[in-house]
């Protein structure tokens, strides 16, 4: 049943931040990651009392949940592709779908991790046993290609939003990750991209994420 929410505020649309494990949509440049990352040099008798004085963005609990949650939803997509080697079906023929839930020591898990009964649908999503505050993004495959559509704002986004909110969650940087496969040139490329509060029910995502992501050290 479509629900209606009132979207989360903007965040980071003018100049595109890039956080997390991720790079502006359509870029070819490198995605920054959690394992190349080094502390400046820092010349201590001029430090701006602003500088983020030589720590890792995982040690920012923003940026690090960023991280974490890119991280598990490149391991939704390493599942998925184990589980079409499994079931010796090809991507374009059934949806998967996940959770990505924060757990008590605070890392974030693929949780509920199932393929829909094709047909375009996915599976259906399953809050039991789960604390809705401690959802963080839901992860999903398109098989016919296409990025985002209307029911999964209406439907799957509204749904987690309206009920971690009613559980006392502030859900305004929910994420919703859809993973897709082009084909070109007998050759099939996948991706992975992710919405979250600034761009609440835009079809146009504003970022890819990193396939191969890895979750901040300690997560």
């Amino acid at each position: 049943m479509p629900q209606s929410i009132t979207p989360p505020p903007a965040t980071n649309l003018p100049g595109v931040t890039v956080i997390g494990q991720r790079r502006p949509a359509g870029s070819t440049n490198p995605f920054p990651t959690v394992s190349t990352w080094e502390p400046p040099v820092i010349d201590h008798s001029t430090i701006d009392p602003e500088d983020n004085q030589g720590l890792s963005p995982c040690d920012d609990p923003a940026q690090r949940e960023e991280i974490d949650a890119d991280a598990a939803a490149a391991k939704f997509m390493r599942m998925v592709a184990a589980a079409i080697i499994a079931s010796g079906e090809s991507f374009a023929t059934r949806e998967y779908g996940a959770l990505l839930v924060r757990q008590a020591d605070g890392s974030i898990e693929v949780v509920g991790f199932a393929p829909g009964p094709g047909g375009g649908y996915g599976p259906p999503v399953d809050l039991t046993g789960i604390n809705p505050a401690d959802v963080v993004g839901y992860v999903h495959t398109h098989p016919s290609g296409g990025i985002i559509s209307g029911p999964d704002w209406t439907e799957v986004y509204a749904y987690l939003y309206n009920q971690g909110t009613a559980a006392n969650g502030d859900m305004t940087n929910l994420r919703m990750y859809v993973g897709t496969e082009v084909n070109q040139y007998e050759a099939s490329t996948r991706y992975l991209h992710v919405w979250k509060g600034g761009n609440w029910g835009s079809t146009d995502p504003l970022y890819e994420v990193n396939q191969e992501g890895q979750p901040c050290p300690g997560s």
